[in-house]
């Protein structure tokens, strides 16, 4: 990344933040190989657990729009340190857990949390490139990869510090955040800073879609998309790790390298689609993303071996990509001409976001009452969807060529 003057200090203050994504992603993910364990611990069955994952992202959803509001109103200095406060109280919470209560409690707090400091963040970027001109492209490819970067990390250091024990590293993630607050405190200003708005697009309005009338359907299709990966995603983050332990809790260290592999592969994919992928037409991406992700996400039912889900799990994740691809690439088509692009973004994250909300909670119950054929259960809103697409006789999104797009945002 090329830096003009005071370069040093913009490597710091970029590093800082980036740091602080990396961090508050991968605490997220150390809580998944622990799952296995959870029931005991706080002793209550799947459908808890399920919803300590459900009650974080409902949290962090509602938490959002909220932060964004206080970010404009006293800057993002204030609500990025506040909001971090907030996450280590939920942290602590979690590590302390001793029954269900406490620790869904914990995860609420922590979910708000996470859902304020997410435009803390953001302005924080838009600073930083305000201050040092810097490319805000770039550097928000860097945010997400960053975020990728916490969810790859947060399960190995599961795997290679488990031996601490839940309750240390809970408590030390409690401390690594507090030390994120007051490095923020110092990288982000105290008061708002608004920026100038970009420059309109050449293309009129009306050539966004075939119809004016029609940016919002768009909007909610590429939505729908992308919640339906949501939603099998995040069930099989503890629906995984409670196959693979098979009710005993000496399945960690495979949950961990399942879970490392399958987000390598992700943070891989992305990379790669993101490059090859204008060579393919939307719909045409769409399709072969959603073909992959049923196939994979259904062949997880035929066996609980570590070998045959590191497998499927892994070229699910392809799948996974290609939809994650595909949905934002169509909204940057559908928003091309629109004024207001905040609307759209608004409607497919609100959309998109559901399925964090409802899948973990969906795939424990299910798995709860039918085992393994949870997973053809859980990938049948892919296959509709795929069906949908084959049927449609309409562009599901303008053909414009649009620029690929790294995933920025932390769960």
């Amino acid at each position: 990344m090329a830096l003009t003057a005071s370069s040093k200090e913009a490597r710091l203050r970029v590093g800082l933040l980036l740091g602080t994504v990396i961090a508050v992603n991968a605490a997220y993910t150390v809580l998944i190989p622990f799952v296995p364990e959870l029931p005991a611990r706080i002793h209550a069955g799947p459908v808890a657990v399920g919803l300590a994952f459900t009650l974080f992202a409902a949290g962090k959803l509602l938490a959002q729009p909220v932060g964004g509001v206080v970010v404009d109103r006293w800057g993002p200095r204030v609500v990025a340190v506040a909001s971090l406060g907030l996450i280590a109280v939920g942290t602590v919470a979690t590590a302390l857990a001793g029954d269900a209560a406490t620790l869904l409690l914990g995860r609420v707090v922590w979910g708000i949390g996470e859902g304020v400091l997410t435009p803390a963040l953001y302005a924080g970027i838009t600073f930083l490139c305000s201050t040092y001109h810097l490319p805000t492209t770039r550097l928000l490819g860097q945010f997400g990869s960053a975020a990728n970067i916490g969810f790859l990390i947060g399960p190995l250091v599961t795997g290679l510090a488990g031996g601490l024990g839940f309750r240390t590293i809970f408590l030390l993630g409690a401390g690594l955040t507090v030390s994120s607050a007051l490095a923020l405190g110092w990288v982000l200003p105290t008061t708002p800073r608004t920026e100038p708005p970009e420059p309109a697009q050449a293309q009129p309005a009306e050539a966004a879609t075939s119809s004016g009338r029609r940016w919002w359907v768009l909007v909610l299709v590429f939505g729908v998309l992308d919640l339906a990966g949501n939603l099998i995603y995040s069930a099989l983050e503890p629906v995984l790790p409670l196959y693979l332990a098979g009710g005993s809790a000496g399945a960690r260290s495979a949950v961990s390298l399942v879970f490392a592999v399958g987000l390598a592969v992700f943070v891989l994919s992305v990379w790669v689609i993101g490059r090859l992928g204008e060579r393919v037409t939307l719909p045409r991406l769409v399709q072969i993303g959603l073909v992959v992700f049923v196939l994979a996400v259904s062949g997880l039912a035929l066996g609980s071996g570590l070998g045959s889900v590191l497998v499927f799990f892994a070229i699910a994740m392809i799948g996974h990509s290609a939809l994650y691809l595909a949905a934002r690439r169509g909204v940057l088509a559908v928003r091309t001409g629109l004024a207001g692009r905040g609307r759209a973004f608004g409607l497919f994250g609100a959309t998109s976001d559901l399925g964090n909300m409802i899948g973990p909670t969906l795939g424990t119950t299910l798995f709860g009452w039918v085992g393994a054929l949870v997973f053809p259960l859980l990938a049948i809103p892919c296959a509709a969807l795929f069906l949908g697409v084959r049927m449609m006789r309409t562009p599901i999104a303008p053909t414009e060529p649009v620029e690929p797009v790294h995933r920025e945002n932390a769960r």
